[in-house]
């Protein structure tokens, strides 16, 4: 009796839908390329080996199909003055990201949520000099002429 090789015929997988959290992350890609500048655009195309040419509009839709949300975001960062000594300037307070146990004991100690706690968005120069990620905690030292020095904290957010 000869056996019948069945031949596998790939099965076409319905197209799905990107996931909300992906549509979200494109939302903020984009809105992050809107505020850069034309020639910030142009120099991570030229850094990035993407031949673009055109409007501001143009060369953003370039870009965000040619970069993941990551390498926007890192460009993002390199434009926006992270690399120069933003925490260095004398009016500018100490931040520093909390460890997660010690975020989960301030939690447990203020008797609250995260979520109830001031927020700071992920766009603020400090937070990206510190490469804070949405969800950390961030404690700001400033000095107190009452208490010597005073501790704030605030969750790091997506800004949409």
């Amino acid at each position: 009796m000869v056996k019948e090789e069945m031949k596998e015929e790939a099965v076409e997988q319905p197209a799905e839908e990107p996931k909300e959290e992906s549509k979200i992350t494109q939302l903020r890609s984009l809105h992050l390329l809107e505020r850069m500048k034309y020639r910030e655009l142009l120099q991570m195309c030229k850094d990035e080996g993407i031949e673009t040419k055109g409007k501001k509009g143009d060369v953003i839709r370039i870009i965000a199909t040619e970069l993941t949300p990551e390498k926007i975001r890192e460009h993002f960062t390199k434009f926006r003055g992270t690399e120069v000594l933003i925490g260095e300037h004398k009016f500018v307070p100490l931040h520093e990201i909390m460890a997660e146990k010690e975020a989960k004991a301030l939690i447990d100690k203020l008797h609250c949520s995260r979520n109830d706690l001031p927020k700071i968005k992920d766009t603020d120069p400090m937070v990206l000099k510190l490469g804070a990620k949405p969800g950390d905690i961030i404690r700001v030292t400033r000095d107190s002429q009452t208490a010597g020095e005073a501790y704030y904290y605030r969750l790091v957010v997506r800004n949409v």
